[in-house]
């Protein structure tokens, strides 16, 4: 029996799992570390001559105004503060935070250098300066910064965090699954740490590890669609087919839109060989995504296999109708099928 996992035209649109990239599915790092609040904040007093209390005060007013999301405002505050003193390193760091927040990274980064020159044991300095070269695409840079952190700090559990979800995006995995592993043993409730190094081990081919991470995320995170979702390609990957069926059709009955899930499930139907099921299944995609090419053109090959050949010649129509330009060769291939079945295009 021909793997029902590939299709005979050697095309690319095989029946495969739409397993979400690393990047897309695993949770994003963590926010830089705002600055603390609870200090009362005084009005200046200006004949106070003392320019480290009047900075304390644009410090501390800086922070309140972080707190409630006045980022803008912030960033002058601590301006202030820097021309009064322009030696103290946590001015810049809290400018940088919130220069972050603004969107400003260049600036951000500029104050966190400033910061770590001043005092370079500053932890959130380089953890905060991480976030920003993250948001800068620079993760080199970024995933320097969590390890000086961490050289200040062994037990900073988000710069762990946050350095494994980068290793984890360039394709590192065996470390980031290091990374992932101390963030838990930090935290045990770390859920986003579960996750993302269940992505890991799926990437690594470790589906058994995969599994267990996923599942310990449902336990800590109860009908959570995203870890049925992985779970079940996670289980699709050990060709565990009949469980990764169950967590797809968890993940609809959570989220009936969820249109991944209901592909999934029914490329496994298909992998298992239950080919009726399987088209029944692709028909609840198009259903829900008329548009889903890759639904159109596994059905196809199904029904082609079935010899019911006017379905199969509508499928592989509906598939050229809807494929989007990346799947111009797939297309070359199906008009190929389309022509020696009889079902020439018009």
């Amino acid at each position: 029996m021909r793997d029902r996992r590939n299709t005979r035209m050697g095309t690319t649109l095989s029946v495969a799992f739409a397993i979400a990239t690393v990047l897309s599915s695993c949770v994003q790092t963590d926010r830089g570390s705002p600055p603390p609040v609870g200090v009362h904040v005084a009005e200046i007093v200006e004949n106070d001559f003392s320019l480290d209390r009047k900075r304390k005060t644009f410090v501390v007013r800086g922070n309140a105004r972080v707190a409630n999301g006045d980022f803008a405002g912030a960033v002058m505050d601590y301006t202030k503060a820097i021309e009064l003193v322009p030696d103290h390193p946590k001015a810049y760091n809290n400018r940088g935070f919130a220069y972050t927040e603004l969107g400003k990274l260049r600036e951000a980064v500029q104050d966190f250098d400033k910061a770590v020159e001043l005092d370079p044991g500053y932890t959130e300095a380089y953890f905060n300066r991480g976030v920003a070269h993250v948001g800068l695409r620079m993760r080199d840079e970024a995933v320097a910064d969590y390890a000086a952190a961490l050289d200040q700090d062994p037990n900073h559990l988000k710069s762990y965090y946050n350095r494994g979800t980068l290793l984890l995006e360039m394709g590192k995995y065996v470390d980031a699954i290091v990374d992932f592993t101390l963030a838990v043993k930090l935290d045990p409730d770390y859920t986003n740490a579960y996750y993302n190094r269940g992505m890991a081990y799926h990437a690594h081919a470790d589906f058994d590890a995969a599994v267990a991470d996923f599942a310990k995320v449902i336990e800590l995170e109860k009908d959570s669609v995203r870890a049925y979702f992985s779970r079940g390609n996670a289980y699709a990957g050990r060709k565990a087919f009949d469980d990764a069926i169950a967590d797809f059709e968890k993940v609809v009955k959570l989220h009936s839109g969820h249109v991944e899930a209901l592909f999934n499930r029914a490329n496994a139907l298909n992998a298992k060989g239950d080919a009726e099921e399987a088209i029944k299944a692709y028909d609840h995609v198009v259903k829900a995504d008329p548009k889903h090419a890759q639904s159109w053109f596994n059905k196809g090959v199904l029904l082609e296999d079935l010899k019911r050949i006017p379905e199969a010649l509508d499928a592989y129509r509906e598939f050229v109708k809807v494929a989007p330009p990346e799947y111009a060769k797939q297309v070359v291939h199906v008009e190929y099928r389309l022509r020696k079945l009889g079902g020439k295009q018009d």
